[in-house]
C-alpha cells in the first residue's frame, strides 16, 4: 500500500509540474469548495476553533474566514506538489526572505542560531529555497513522513539544496552534532504537544493552550539567539518571511518566556491574517488538561 501511496503521490507532482499557476488556482478553488461542502473535511473542528479564538467576530466574519480558510489548505496542498518539480531558484521568485541580514552577526561569529516557524501560509516552500536565502546550514526539526518512500524522495529533493532533516526525537542529538557548525535549526513551534506535562501553558487566541517547550528549552541550554521565520502571502502563490529576532542569547528570559514570546508574536500574526493558518490542526484537543 505504501508503494501505490507514493506512485500515486509522484503521479501528482508530474500532473502539476505542467500545468500553469493560474490553472492550479482555478483547480485549487474547485478543491477548496470539495473539502468544505462535500468532503466537509474537519469542518466541525474548524468551526469550534474559530468560535472559540475569535468569540467577537460576527457570523458574516467567521463564515469569510470559514471559507478562506478552506481555500488556504487547498493552496498549500496544491503548491506544495508544484513546488517539488520547480528549481529552487524559481522558487525564490514567488517565496522572499527577509531581513536575513539579521543573522549576520551570529553567522560572522561562528554561531548557531535557533529560528521558529508555524503553519502560517506556505511552510512547505520554505524547504526549498531557504539554504539560499542563509549563510547559516540549515536543519529542519520534524516528524518523520510514515511513507518511507515518499520520505526517501522527499529527502532527495532537500538534499539538493543542502537542507538537512532531522527527527524530532534525535532533536538532542542533532543539535549536539551541529551545533558548532553555524547551523540554523528550524522548528515548527505551533504544534499541540502530545505530552502536556512538560508543555508551557500559555493565554492564545482566548484559550489557555499548551506550547512545546522545545524553541526555550534548546535556547537556554545551548546559548542561542532565536529568530520567528513568520510567513505572509503577500498575493496568491506569493509569500514573504520578514525575519524577526526574538530572543537574545544576552537578555535574562526563562524557557516559557521565550516560548511566551514567540506564541503573542504569532497571535498577532493569526489576528492580522486568520485565514492563512492552519485550521483544520486540532490545536486544543488537549486543553482540558489545564490545571490551571
Amino acid at each position: 500500500m505504501k508503494l501505490i501511496g507514493y506512485l500515486v503521490f509522484r503521479f501528482w507532482v508530474f500532473v502539476f509540474s505542467l500545468i500553469p499557476f493560474k490553472i492550479l488556482y482555478f483547480l485549487s478553488d474547485g478543491i477548496a469548495y470539495l473539502l468544505s461542502d462535500v468532503v466537509k473535511y474537519r469542518r466541525t473542528l474548524i468551526i469550534k476553533n474559530l468560535k472559540a479564538s475569535f468569540p467577537k467576530k460576527t457570523q458574516a466574519e467567521l463564515d469569510h474566514i470559514f471559507k478562506e480558510s478552506y481555500r488556504n489548505l487547498s493552496d498549500i496542498l496544491i503548491e506544495g506538489l508544484k513546488g517539488m518539480s520547480m528549481s529552487p531558484e524559481a522558487l525564490q521568485k514567488r517565496y522572499k526572505f527577509i531581513n536575513t541580514h539579521m543573522l549576520q552577526e551570529a553567522y560572522q561569529n561562528h554561531k548557531s542560531v535557533i529560528g521558529v516557524a508555524a503553519h502560517l501560509g506556505n511552510w512547505e516552500w520554505a524547504t526549498r529555497c531557504i539554504s539560499l536565502a542563509l549563510d547559516h546550514q540549515v536543519l529542519g526539526i520534524t516528524k518523520r513522513i510514515n511513507n518511507p518512500y515518499i520520505y526517501r524522495f522527499v529527502q532527495r529533493k532537500r538534499s539538493e539544496v543542502k537542507v538537512l532533516v532531522a527527527d524530532l526525537k534525535d532533536t538532542s542529538q542533532a543539535f549536539t552534532d551541529h551545533i558548532d557548525k553555524q547551523t540554523c535549526f528550524i522548528l515548527i513551534a505551533d504544534q499541540s504537544p502530545h505530552k502536556v506535562h512538560n508543555s508551557f501553558w500559555i493565554p492564545f487566541l482566548n484559550q489557555m493552550t499548551p506550547f512545546l517547550h522545545g524553541p526555550g528549552t534548546l535556547s537556554d541550554t545551548y546559548d542561542l539567539d532565536v529568530f520567528f521565520f513568520p510567513i505572509q502571502r503577500t498575493q496568491r502563490g506569493h509569500y514573504e518571511v520578514n525575519i524577526e529576532l526574538l530572543h537574545q542569547r544576552s537578555d535574562a528570559k526563562s524557557p516559557e518566556e521565550i516560548v511566551t514570546i514567540f506564541a503573542d508574536r504569532l497571535e498577532q500574526m493569526i489576528i492580522a491574517n486568520p485565514e492563512q493558518w492552519l485550521w483544520t490542526h486540532n490545536r486544543w484537543k488537549r486543553a482540558h488538561l489545564y490545571e490551571g
